[in-house]
C-alpha cells in the first residue's frame, strides 16, 4: 500500500483521523486498481491467518 501511496495513486486510509495502517483509500472510479488491491489484500489476510 506504500507504493499507491508513494506513487500518487491512493491515499492513507483515516477515517475521524487515525490512520489505519496497511490500509489505503482508492480513487471509486479506478476499478481495475481496486479489483487488483482487493485481490492483493484477501492473498495478504489468507497467509496472515495461516500462520
Amino acid at each position: 500500500m506504500d507504493e499507491l501511496i508513494a506513487e500518487g495513486v491512493g491515499r492513507p486510509f483515516g477515517p475521524a483521523g487515525k490512520v489505519f495502517r496497511e490500509w489505503v483509500s482508492l480513487p471509486v472510479e479506478d476499478r481495475a486498481r481496486w479489483l487488483a488491491a482487493l485481490r492483493e489484500g484477501v492473498a495478504h489476510a489468507s497467509r496472515e491467518a495461516g500462520r
